[in-house]
């Protein structure tokens, strides 16, 4: 039985992180013969072709930047999706990011349908998160990290609903070998890696310093960054300076990553900034013990001395030293391992995020919305 046809907005048509991963998870697992959903993007491209590829009906959506001229566009643009809301006979609208937020809030009010803001990121707007928050009948937030943006007028509205991860596809011992011989990294090496874009954020720097304490204790590691950025020609000459040729590892951008994880032995994150940490997860889930900056929301998955490490962020030092404590004692990374993907089985399934998400629409959908009425 169909309980609401949902319009879930994307902020882009291009997969440029992991709120577009999650949003993609999510078209997966959700029941869509209650929850019937079509999606929205702001132009063609990787977002949409993969919703048409799951059978998701797609709708392009114009949503330009708020900032400067495109104000001039809001008014009309907003009327042209209250239009399209009506005409699809949608429910419910679901904004995955501010920007389609800041449309579908207002074209959810005009055609008096309830709204559900998905915020990943911690960082406040001072500018557009005020009126997104009257907006929101509901806000969904990916950890307790970044619920704390909010306060006030929106705190009662706020859920916390972790991001989900589909179990099936990160599991030990996936393609390790495999992965090891295309890149060059000898079997018998204690293979230490993250997993991010190549941006300042990330930390990869602080990573790859603290690999230089790590190798000059460990004779076999090596060491492997995968992901593609800006930053990767400025980390490839700090490795060189480090003297960490030809330990280190460039993979640059990768799709398989659930068969590059079982190859390593320990998995790190060093980001300055983690509102959620979705790749964690996935380490978790492949049974690989972590070490991970406490920033952000990253306490909230992490359960120190059980699934891995926490150390303070900026400091190359304490990364070394846990990464050294993992190593030096494989009976203990396997249990961490083993224990990381039960935490990951227990709390962040991707099934297990679409009810938690359903359960929402459901009380959205029940109670009529319960923000501001139509204008």
């Amino acid at each position: 039985m169909v309980a609401a046809r949902v319009l879930l907005l994307s902020n882009t048509g291009m997969i440029v992180g992991g709120g577009e991963v999650s949003l993609l998870q999510l078209l997966r697992d959700l029941d869509r013969g209650r929850w019937p959903v079509t999606v929205g993007c702001p132009e063609e491209g990787a977002v949409a072709a993969r919703a048409r590829s799951q059978g998701v009906p797609v709708l392009i959506v114009p949503m330009p930047t708020v900032r400067g001229s495109g104000l001039l566009r809001l008014p009309s643009l907003v009327t042209r999706l209250a239009g399209r809301i009506r005409e699809g006979q949608f429910g419910l609208i679901h904004a995955n990011g501010s920007r389609c937020m800041l449309y579908g809030g207002l074209a959810g009010r005009r055609a008096g349908v309830p709204v559900l803001w998905h915020v990943r990121i911690d960082s406040k707007d001072p500018w557009l998160d005020p009126l997104l928050e009257r907006l929101a009948d509901r806000i969904v937030a990916n950890s307790a990290a970044t619920a704390a943006r909010f306060g006030g007028r929106a705190a009662g509205r706020v859920t916390v609903v972790p991001n989900g991860v589909d179990l099936a596809a990160f599991r030990p011992g996936l393609g390790g070998a495999r992965v090891r011989g295309e890149l060059g990294i000898p079997p018998e090496a204690r293979l230490v890696g993250t997993v991010g874009r190549l941006h300042p954020v990330k930390g990869h720097d602080l990573f790859l310093r603290a690999a230089a304490e790590v190798a000059a204790a460990f004779p076999t590691a090596h060491f492997l960054l995968v992901g593609g950025g800006e930053a990767e020609g400025e980390l490839k000459a700090l490795a060189a300076q480090l003297g960490l040729d030809p330990r280190v590892h460039f993979a640059g951008h990768r799709e398989d990553i659930p068969e590059i994880l079982p190859a390593l032995d320990c998995f790190v994150l060093a980001s300055r900034e983690e509102p959620f940490g979705r790749v964690l997860v996935e380490a978790m889930a492949a049974g690989l013990p972590v070490v991970a900056a406490r920033v952000g929301g990253v306490p909230e998955i992490v359960l120190e001395g059980t699934t891995g490490l926490m150390v303070p962020p900026e400091d190359p030092a304490p990364l070394a030293a846990a990464i050294r404590q993992i190593l030096a004692d494989p009976a203990r990374a396997r249990a961490m391992g083993l224990a990381g993907r039960t935490r990951a089985e227990r709390e962040y399934d991707a099934a297990l995020h679409a009810r938690r998400v359903e359960a929402l629409y459901a009380d959205l959908v029940g109670s009529g919305g319960a923000g501001l009425p139509p204008a």
